[in-house]
């Protein structure tokens, strides 16, 4: 039923991907799905936190104008 929930909050767009993302993750582990640890653990590795910082970087050089320079 999440699952399905997710997926049709995608289709018609009514939430942004992301938070359908995390709303669904936190359904997993609200109704014991899967534990929490399992649900989140694609964040606890390094590769996430670097993904994030790139993100913010580009954000602040699109936002400063640099990037169209």
């Amino acid at each position: 039923g999440i699952f399905l929930w997710a997926i049709i909050h995608w289709v018609f767009n009514v939430y942004s991907f992301f938070l359908t993302a995390m709303a669904m993750g936190v359904g997993f582990a609200l109704f014991k799905v899967a534990p929490f640890a399992t649900v989140y653990s694609g964040f606890t590795n390094t590769t996430w936190w670097f993904m994030l910082g790139a993100m913010g970087m580009s954000a602040a050089l699109q936002k400063s104008g640099l990037m169209k320079r």
